[in-house]
């Protein structure tokens, strides 16, 4: 997102790009990464089974679960859209929503995920041969730093998998393991799936207000001392899952032929105590960010850093917001290998609807 249209490589890829011969056309957005054709045997609907342990040395909750995984914004990611249901009862029913892609940058494939818990989520994937596929991510859980790795092993019927997990060092156990069959269709897809019994996200209460359909106008400067290239579009905020998280989609107009789009979450981390945001988009580019809102300024700051076009690069992103919560004026500052600091985006918004 880099808060809806930021220096995406539909603007900057071409000037990566070996000069064109005269009269040739301009070069197009990039299409999907062939490295995508390698995980379509994880594409189709799937009904499965397994057992959960939430702890070493806990017992085994069986639990069933649909999955629907499709292409999306345009090939360059897969979502997967899961529902589990415990056979226990009181036990709630988890939702989850993953996009995963191939990063061009770091030559490796990226898993981000949300979901009904609550969380804003980055992993590795790893593509091992013979059907399997390993995902690994570190995160801090109540303190405690958790140690995930998930194998999953693909035939012609579906796939079966096993995820063990480590606390603070301790011997890995096995927290889930199932098998999921192919079916012809099943219900799965992106819905509001409320969490029963949600806890109060307080820090998320001033950004609740941000809620609505927005048009937008503004300008990209996509290297310094270059002229402004007008950019417009329409960007849609929901507050999802009880209000867990805010879900982000965003369309420009048509420029060259091209309309932008991506996706964007923001969840609250009580363990770094601050917000996590990521996005995807149809040009194969992603990010994550971390973030904080000052209540006097009523601005969301947001950064990250890391590889763009071969230079390691810095971004910076503000959102400022009206009394009422919604969104007044976006801008994006951007640190590019050894060029000055310069501001590579700005728009102003209205809001259309609530």
């Amino acid at each position: 997102m880099r808060f809806l249209l930021l220096v995406s490589s539909a603007l900057l890829f071409p000037l990566a790009l070996p000069a064109q011969e005269e009269g040739s056309p301009p070069p197009g957005p990039p299409g999907p990464a062939p490295e995508m054709k390698k995980l379509e045997p994880m594409l189709g609907h799937f009904e499965g089974e397994g057992f959960f342990v939430g702890e070493a040395g806990g017992p085994r909750m069986p639990w069933k679960a649909v999955s629907v995984v499709r292409k999306v914004l345009g090939g360059h990611w897969q979502v997967e859209d899961t529902v589990i249901e415990f056979e226990a009862r009181g036990l709630p029913k988890l939702y989850f929503h993953t996009y995963t892609g191939w990063d061009r940058e770091r030559k490796r494939y990226v898993i981000y995920m949300t979901g009904n818990t609550g969380r804003a989520d980055r992993m590795d994937l790893e593509i091992l041969g013979d059907g399997r596929i390993l995902t690994s991510s570190s995160m801090i859980e109540e303190g405690k730093r958790v140690l995930e790795w998930n194998l999953s092993e693909y035939d012609d019927k579906g796939f079966r998998f096993v995820d063990k997990r480590s606390v603070d060092g301790a011997d890995p156990f096995v927290s889930i393991q199932g098998r999921f069959l192919r079916v012809g269709k099943v219900e799965a897809e992106f819905v509001d799936a409320a969490f029963p019994t949600p806890k109060p996200v307080p820090e998320l209460a001033a950004l609740r207000g941000i809620a609505g359909k927005y048009r937008l106008k503004g300008a990209v400067i996509p290297m310094p001392g270059m002229e402004e290239m007008p950019i417009s579009g329409v960007q849609t905020v929901r507050s999802v899952f009880s209000g867990r998280v805010l879900f982000f989609e965003s369309i420009g107009d048509p420029m060259q032929g091209f309309r932008y789009r991506d996706f964007a979450t923001l969840a609250w981390d009580p363990e770094i105590r601050s917000f996590r945001l990521f996005f995807v988009n149809n040009v194969g580019e992603h990010g994550f960010f971390r973030s904080r809102f000052d209540p006097k300024t009523r601005t969301l700051v947001s950064f990250s850093s890391g590889p763009m076009m071969g230079r390691l690069a810095a971004h910076r992103s503000e959102m400022r917001l009206a009394e009422d919560g919604s969104i007044l004026s976006s801008s994006d500052v951007l640190l590019l290998g050894n060029l000055d600091p310069y501001t590579a985006f700005k728009a102003a918004y209205e809001r259309l609807e609530r």
